[in-house]
């Protein structure tokens, strides 16, 4: 049996030691569940295009109900984020199954499960929340093609922008839910080190979301943005683009706000 890192097994016992949130299940990779080279087709779907995506449902109005929508949240994260020159190379796949039995059966992922991203393109399952889901799953899409690069030091980026994106559109839609209120006053009165931020991510972007740990994300992205406004926030991806390191992608984008790492995590500290 091959043996665990330490680091895997830390970051086990960490969020398991976390209160779980249904709500903000993230789309989980699991390389030893993806063995086959793909996933059986979802038999009779019609499809829709946009400009960046490319999605297959049952029902030509479901595919082009998503499409629209896809094509909508992308709209929005381009300025949020602050990327809007960003194109991808082709349009993005999003494969809708009709139900979570049958996202589960086809993809054989865990119940917990909301989507899985492989090979580029985003498996999931039409049901109620799936709007809140797609600014979600779409975020963590854009940034590992934006970025291309996997690397554990930044996952807390791409899932903290994608629970912010996915609180916007509940938001927007009239729902004032906050997503992380079970933890968010014990997040606030004892933060992680952004070293634990960071080394407790989830192993090979298998992120199955802890909430106490998207939560801290989360309130990482939006102080972020919302102190530095989005064409500096878009530059700060672009320095992570361009492979440079956290701290002096921090320090590089935001000159007279933050030096780095260290420096940015003190102000979210001392935040109002």
């Amino acid at each position: 049996m091959k043996k665990l890192s330490p680091l895997l097994i830390l970051a086990a016992m960490f969020l398991s030691s976390c209160v779980p949130y249904p709500g903000m299940r993230s789309a989980v990779y699991h390389p030893q569940a993806l063995t086959r080279s793909s996933f059986a087709p979802l038999k009779g779907a019609s499809n829709a295009q946009t400009q960046h995506f490319f999605v297959e449902a049952i029902g030509q109005n479901a595919a082009t109900q998503y499409a629209n929508t896809a094509e909508n949240l992308y709209n929005r994260l381009m300025i949020d984020a602050g990327i809007m020159n960003y194109q991808p190379s082709s349009p993005m796949k999003i494969i809708l199954y009709p139900n979570q039995t049958q996202f589960q059966k086809a993809t054989s992922q865990p119940a917990g499960s909301r989507g899985v991203i492989y090979r580029g393109s985003l498996y999931t399952y039409i049901d109620p929340m799936l709007n809140n889901r797609l600014s979600y799953e779409i975020t963590q899409l854009v940034l590992s093609n934006y970025i291309h690069r996997p690397n554990p030091d930044w996952i807390w980026v791409k899932n903290g922008l994608a629970a912010y994106e996915e609180m916007k559109t509940m938001q927007l839609a009239g729902n004032q839910q906050d997503l992380f209120a079970l933890v968010r006053a014990q997040m606030r009165q004892n933060p992680s080190p952004m070293s634990q931020l960071i080394n407790m991510a989830p192993p090979d972007d298998e992120s199955v979301s802890s909430s106490a740990w998207d939560c801290e994300a989360e309130s990482m992205m939006n102080f972020m943005i919302s102190q530095a406004g989005n064409s500096e926030f878009g530059q700060f991806l672009a320095n992570l683009q361009g492979n440079e390191d956290l701290s002096s992608a921090i320090g590089q984008a935001f000159t007279g706000k933050w030096s780095g790492l260290n420096s940015f995590y003190q102000a979210w500290q001392q935040r109002g």
